[in-house]
């Protein structure tokens, strides 16, 4: 019974790596995205 508990949570620890690695990965391009609109409004207003 403790090695499917020990499965369990190791497969819980996978999901939350692979959830926290996408929101990262979304949080990069959101910020990229960003820097993009600012530069673009920072050249509107020359």
């Amino acid at each position: 019974m403790p090695e499917l508990l020990q499965a369990i949570q190791a497969g819980g620890n996978v999901a939350l790596v692979a959830i926290a690695f996408a929101i990262y990965r979304i949080e990069m391009k959101l910020v990229r995205l960003e820097t993009k609109v600012q530069m673009h409004l920072e050249h509107e207003e020359d």
